[in-house]
Order: C-alpha cells, then structure tokens, then sequence
C-alpha cells in the first residue's frame, strides 16, 4: 500500500480573511511549507498563516508516512521518496516557492534542483552532501545506538532527553511537553541517509533565489553549518542569535516570519509567477495526485496573535553568505 500524504490548506477566518482579501492584490504568489523530522504540517500552525493573512496562497503537507496509523512501512521509506513527493506536489501546484525547515530546507534545495522553483528559503536546514552532518556528538550516538532499525528498515524516534537536548531546548516547558507529544516515528532510513551518505543537492543547478536562517542557539545545525550551506549555495543567510531549531515553534518566529515575508516580496512578481485565481483564497481546491488526502484548515480568527504582529524588532540579526543582505525590520 502506498503511503498516503496528507496535504493542507493554510487559510484564514474573521477579520483575518478580509484583510487577506485585501491582501491579495498585493500577493506576489503561492507558497509550499515542507516540515523536517518526526514532525507534520502542524509544525507551520504559526508560520504559515502569518504569510496567508498577507494575502500569499498558504500549502503545507506532511510528509509520507507521518501521520496516525502509518503502519510499519515507515521505516522503509528513503529520501528520495520525499524528494520525489514534495517535487510532484510542486509541479501540481504550479511551481510555488518554497519554505522548508530542519529536512524539509534540505529537500526544498533538491527540489529547487529539479525544478523551475522561483524561490527558496531554508530554516535550520540539514545539510547536503558535502556539508558535514555529524558535528554533535549526541548525533554521532543516534547514529550509532539506531544502526540495527537503519539496516532492517524500522521506525525510530530519539529518546526524549535528547529530543530536549539538541532541539527543543529553547521551547517553553508548556511548549515542549505538547511539540514532544506530537512527535511520530521517522524512517530510520532516511535518517541515516541525512548524516552519512547526504543528500547530494548540486549548486550549479539551484538557479532561483535562495534565502537561509540560522539559529545562534541550534544544536542540531549549527550557524557555523548553515554559513557553509548559504556560501555554497550563493544563498542570502539571516542569523537570529537566541533561537534554537526548532524556529517555526519558538517565540521568536514572528520575527524570522517578517524576515522571511520581506525577503520574498523582493523577488519581482513575474519569476514568482502566481497564477492565482482572484476568488482562489476561499476556496478549496483538489490536487489530483494519486497518493495524496486534502484538507482545507483554518487557522486565524479574530484577534488572532498573528494580527498583533506590529513592531517586533530583530535581535542580533546578521547577513552573511554570497549574497549577503540585512533582514528588514518588520512593519
């Protein structure tokens, strides 16, 4: 049986789909949400709706196998079968740009790689081929205490000291307890596909503008990796220094949210290429892909936080990489 994908719609509610609607007239196109290990399109409960209320058209899908009642065929997926996903759903979506974070900003790299993407941006991505993976040592003893379930193809999940350890340590307590509970087993297979082989994602080939965030208190990927990742790519890299990896999650995503939206908005509208319909922000639409579930979700209402985004500043934010420019200040 062919795992399913489950897919989502980022849409808004209230107060906040009129100011979409108003919005869209200024929307430069349509976005693709790529979560990372162990987690789901609930990752970009935040993120993503901060981007629909400004009128961009919101998509986000977890990965094959990590939902409820996946089965044991988990364990046997690779990473090319997210590659091979997460470039279908683009095309099917019309070549939307890009955002991924942890695996997800390693594979929204690939699949700017083999496709015509317009844009790509990349938070606390693992590394590809090329940039070493296995810098901690708690990484080191995943790989090793998990080497049987990687060989015979079996799920796994990193125990939760190490889950706080290396990647939840800058959630609050409350925070914490409820990301570590929504966790799923991943392929082992495809973790070891991450830290010893890589994932070979070739510069000469990722031709759209790119942008990656760093996080200054990351454990997992380290900024010292992520410049590597953003020179090697030409990329524009923003650095926040009191986040850790889990960005999407932490306090202090609105302010890589603005980054981020600022960043995209200024990428000329043609190369974004939205071909939007203008009542598409309210209605639902069907992706005809054989393994794939959707869902229209709701996400914002009124006197949402999202709609209290005003005057956040960023903190110790800098730019480095080939392309290297200040993040703006969010309006």
């Amino acid at each position: 049986m062919t795992p399913r994908i489950e897919f989502t719609r980022h849409v808004v509610a209230g107060l906040g789909a009129i100011r979409a609607r108003l919005a869209y007239q200024e929307s430069v196109g349509r976005l693709l949400f790529v979560h990372g290990l162990f987690g789901g399109a609930w990752v970009w409960d935040q993120f993503a709706p901060y981007f629909a209320l400004r009128g961009w058209d919101c998509w986000s899908l977890t990965r094959r196998g990590l939902h409820r009642g996946s089965g044991s065929e988990v364990g046997r997926l690779r990473l090319t079968d997210d590659v091979a996903d997460v470039t279908a759903i683009a095309a099917e979506l019309g070549a939307p740009a890009l955002i991924g974070h942890s695996l997800g900003g390693l594979l929204v790299l690939k699949t700017a790689e083999q496709t015509a993407a317009p844009a790509v941006v990349a938070l606390t991505p693992a590394p590809p081929r090329g940039v070493f993976a296995l810098r901690h040592l708690a990484l080191l003893g995943v790989a090793l205490r998990h080497a049987p379930a990687m060989v015979l193809g079996r799920p796994m999940l990193p125990g939760r000291r190490l889950m706080d350890r290396v990647a939840l340590h800058r959630l609050d307590p409350v925070e914490r307890e409820r990301v570590w509970r929504r966790l799923v087993p991943e392929s082992a297979r495809q973790v070891f596909g991450i830290t010893v082989p890589g994932l070979a994602v070739s510069p000469g080939k990722v031709r759209c503008p790119c942008l990656v965030v760093a996080a200054g208190a990351d454990r997992l990927t380290p900024p010292s990796m992520v410049r590597r990742i953003a020179r090697r790519y030409g990329a524009t890299c923003y650095e926040y220094a009191r986040l850790g990896h889990m960005v999407p999650l932490e306090r202090g995503w609105s302010r890589v949210a603005a980054g981020v939206c600022a960043w995209l908005e200024r990428i000329p509208r043609a190369r974004l290429h939205p071909l939007l319909e203008p009542e598409g922000l309210a209605q639902q639409q069907t992706v005809p892909h054989a393994a794939l579930t959707h869902r229209q979700c709701p996400e914002a209402g009124d006197g949402h936080q999202l709609l209290q985004h005003h005057g956040a500043g960023h903190d110790d934010v800098g730019a480095r990489g080939l392309q290297a420019m200040q993040p703006p200040s969010p309006s």
